[in-house]
């Protein structure tokens, strides 16, 4: 069995050609000076691993329980976070938390610019979520900073709050590339990217004005979703 290994490669777009003529792109994320982020994996690389006399050990540096432990260990860490009553906590992701408090105050051995530690990015005047990987914000140095996973396009807090209100949408058109393997082809067009809130996961609240002020969770009872 070939273990097949994978490299994130930022290139120039100059060179995706060549990268393309001597492997395969699985995936490629537009940079900004014309540059991209590619998924990429030589099929050279791959044939001439010898898996019962293994020489070169960056092929295969994989460990499975080790990859678990760390994940496990993160998610310990990151709960000293969550319902914490010493400061309210309005969004998380992976590697960020926003709260309402100084945290180097509470937590002194966690805040810093070392490995593993919290770094404060950000103080903002006004921000607001939507969704997981979703939110708008203007901090203290009147910047805005957005993010909206799929979305290439920068949002600003108004706009997410617009979608606040009860079947509100935003529609956005970018470019978006598709590849065929097979074809051996890449083909760009334009696409409509549609912004808005769903119940996908939790049961949207709204007040009286139609306007979004909490969620709860589902209640389901074998294939059917109960009202609270």
């Amino acid at each position: 069995m070939n273990l097949i290994t994978y490299d994130n490669i930022i290139i120039n777009n100059s060179e995706y050609q060549d990268y393309d003529n001597i492997g395969f792109i699985y995936d490629r994320i537009d940079l900004d000076e014309d540059k991209s982020l590619i998924l990429f994996s030589n099929p050279q690389k791959i044939e001439n691993q010898n898996f019962d006399n293994i020489k070169d050990n960056s092929l295969n540096n994989i460990s499975i329980p080790i990859a678990s432990a760390i994940t496990a260990l993160g998610r310990i860490h990151m709960s000293l976070f969550f319902n914490n009553p010493l400061f309210k906590l309005f969004y998380t992701d992976t590697d960020c938390i926003f709260v309402d408090k100084d945290l180097s105050k509470i937590f002194f051995n966690f805040i810093g610019n070392g490995l593993g530690q919290l770094k404060l990015e950000n103080i903002f005047k006004d921000i607001v979520f939507v969704a997981p990987k979703t939110y708008a914000g203007i901090n203290e140095e009147n910047i805005i900073v957005s993010r909206s996973k799929g979305l290439k396009q920068n949002l600003n807090p108004e706009q997410l709050r617009n979608i606040l209100i009860k079947n509100n949408s935003i529609e956005f058109v970018q470019e978006k590339m598709f590849q065929n393997l097979e074809q051996a082809s890449l083909k760009f067009s334009d696409q409509i990217y549609t912004l808005k809130i769903t119940e996908n996961k939790r049961k949207l609240i709204y007040d009286n004005n139609n306007i979004l002020v909490n969620t709860k969770p589902f209640k389901i009872f074998f294939d059917k979703i109960i009202e609270n």
